[in-house]
C-alpha cells in the first residue's frame, strides 16, 4: 500500500496524519516551515496558532461545544493535546500555544508510521497518480502551491483575517484591572478593564483615526465577520464596540459597583499569566499606531506589546462545486481536502475536517466504499454532519460562498430542537464510534 501524503502540519493535517497512523497507514506529512515561512507564522512548529489561543466554547449545549464533544468521541488527537495544554479561559478551551505545539510535535515525531518531511510542496505533480493525498495546507497556503491547484480549484476565493496584539502582563496597571468572568460564570479567568463614557470615547476617537496597513496591490479587502479588525467594527458606529468585543453586560465596575460603559477583556496566554491577548482586538493598524491607541485606555498607558496585531490573506476553495461529501475532490477522488482551505472556519472545524478526511480514507481502504463515514449514521443530528453537508452540498453560488463555522443555522432545528441537539449528537456519534471500531 502506498503511503498517504498529507500537505500541511496544521490542525487539520496533524489530525489527519495521526488518525491515519493510528489505523496502521504509513503517512508522509509535509510542512514547508521553517524553510518557507508564510506571513504571520513565527515558528516551524506543527499546529502553530497564529490567531487566538482559544478553540472556542466548551459549553455542552453550544454549537462549538457539540462539535468538540463529537471530536472527543471520535478520538481526536489534536483536541486531546489542546486539553493537555489548557489554560484558564472561562467556558472556552484556551491553550498555551508553545506547549500545545510541542505536544503535537512529539506525537508526530514519535509515531513510527509518520515520516515528517520539512519541505515545501510546490506542485501536486510531485506525487504519483493514484496515491492518496490530503491537502490541509491551510488558509496561508503558499502562492506556489495554490497556483498549482488552479486546474482543480476553480476560482480564487479569499478573505482577510487579522490577529490581536499580545501584551506583557507587567506593563498593565493592575490597579485599574480586575479578574472576573462575564456574569460571574465559573472561575475568574479574564482580566478586565472597565471604562466610563469619557474614557471609551477618548479611545474610540483615536481608534477610528488611526493609520492602517493599506491593502496589497489595491486588492479588495474582504473580511470574515468574526475576524473583523476592531477599527473596521468601530467605523460602523460609535456604539458598535459596546455591543461586541467591549460589551459591558455581565460586569460591575469595582470602582462604582455599577455596570461600566464599556469593558476591555484580556485572556492569558500561558499558565504564568505573564502575557495576555486582547480579546476581539484583531487589527490592521500600523505597529506604531497600535502602541499609541492602546495607551489611551486606562491601565494600558505603559503597555508593552509582545506580538503586534497583523492582517493576512486567507485562501480557500469553492468546495460546494469541487468537493464530495467524503471530502474527496470531484475531479480526482484520490485527493482529499481538509481544514480551512476547504472553506471551514475555526480551529475545531479544521480538526474535524482532518479527522473525517482520514476516517474516510480508512473506511474506503477497509471496505472498498468511497463514502463519508457520516453516511453511516443520521448525520443531520450531528454538528459535523451539518457543517460538512453545508460545505460540500449547499449549492451556494461562488460569489456568495464564505467560510463557515459550526452553528445552529446549519441544523434543521424544526426537526431537531436546539435545546436537545447535544443529546441527539451524542447518540449518533457514539453509534459511529462503535461502528468504526469494528471495521
Amino acid at each position: 500500500m502506498h503511503p498517504v501524503n498529507v500537505i500541511g502540519a496544521g490542525l487539520a493535517g496533524a489530525e489527519a496524519a495521526l488518525t491515519l497512523a493510528e489505523h496502521g497507514f504509513k503517512v508522509r506529512l509535509f510542512e514547508c516551515r521553517p524553510a518557507v515561512m508564510p506571513e504571520v507564522f513565527k515558528t516551524g512548529a506543527p499546529c502553530e496558532l497564529v490567531c487566538s489561543n482559544s478553540l472556542g466554547s466548551m459549553k455542552p449545549e453550544s454549537a462549538p461545544g457539540i462539535l468538540k464533544s463529537e471530536l472527543e468521541a471520535l478520538g481526536s488527537h489534536v483536541l486531546a493535546a489542546a486539553s493537555a495544554a489548557r489554560v484558564p479561559g472561562g467556558q472556552a478551551l484556551c491553550v498555551e500555544r508553545e506547549k500545545f505545539s510541542k505536544i503535537i510535535e512529539e506525537k508526530i515525531t514519535g509515531d513510527p508510521n509518520i515520516e515528517f518531511i520539512r519541505e515545501e510542496v510546490r506542485s501536486l505533480s510531485a506525487f504519483a497518480g493514484g496515491e492518496k493525498l490530503v491537502i490541509a495546507s491551510g488558509p496561508l497556503t503558499t502562492a506556489a502551491l495554490f497556483d498549482s491547484l488552479a486546474d482543480k480549484f476553480s476560482g480564487n476565493l479569499y478573505f482577510y483575517d487579522a490577529v490581536s496584539p499580545i501584551v506583557e502582563a507587567g506593563s498593565i496597571d493592575m490597579s485599574r484591572a480586575f479578574w472576573k468572568n462575564r456574569y460571574s460564570k465559573g472561575a475568574d479567568d479574564y482580566l478586565n478593564i472597565a471604562l466610563n463614557k469619557d474614557e471609551y470615547f477618548a479611545f474610540y476617537r483615536e481608534l477610528i483615526a488611526a493609520k492602517t496597513v493599506p491593502p496589497r496591490d489595491n486588492e479588495k479587502e474582504i473580511f470574515f465577520e468574526s475576524c473583523m479588525p476592531i477599527e473596521e467594527l468601530a467605523r460602523r458606529g460609535e456604539h458598535t464596540l459596546r455591543f461586541g468585543p467591549m460589551k459591558p453586560k455581565g460586569f460591575d465596575d469595582p470602582r462604582t459597583g455599577r455596570m461600566p460603559y464599556a469593558v476591555l477583556q484580556l485572556r492569558t496566554e500561558n499558565g504564568l499569566n505573564s502575557a495576555f491577548n486582547i480579546v476581539g482586538f484583531q487589527t490592521k493598524m500600523t505597529f506604531g499606531e497600535q502602541a499609541r491607541v492602546l495607551a489611551v485606555i486606562p491601565g494600558l498607558e505603559k503597555i508593552k506589546i509582545l506580538r503586534y496585531g497583523v492582517i493576512h490573506k486567507n485562501r480557500y476553495m469553492y468546495s460546494p462545486g469541487l468537493v464530495n461529501f467524503n471530502l474527496s475532490l470531484k475531479s480526482d477522488p484520490s485527493i482529499f481536502a481538509a481544514g480551512q482551505i476547504l472553506g471551514s472556519e475555526g480551529y475545531s472545524e479544521a480538526i474535524a475536517g482532518g479527522k473525517l478526511a482520514a476516517l474516510n480514507i480508512v473506511y474506503a481502504a477497509k471496505t472498498g466504499e468511497n463514502r463519508s463515514v457520516l453516511d453511516l449514521i443520521d448525520c443531520g443530528r450531528t454538528m459535523a454532519g451539518s457543517l460538512f453537508k453545508y460545505l460540500t452540498m449547499s449549492g451556494a453560488p461562488m460569489k456568495k460562498f464564505v467560510p463557515m463555522n459550526s452553528n445552529f443555522g446549519l441544523v434543521d432545528t424544526k426537526s431537531y430542537p436546539k435545546e436537545t441537539f447535544h443529546e441527539l449528537s451524542r447518540e449518533q456519534i457514539s453509534k459511529l464510534a462503535g461502528m468504526l471500531k469494528k471495521i
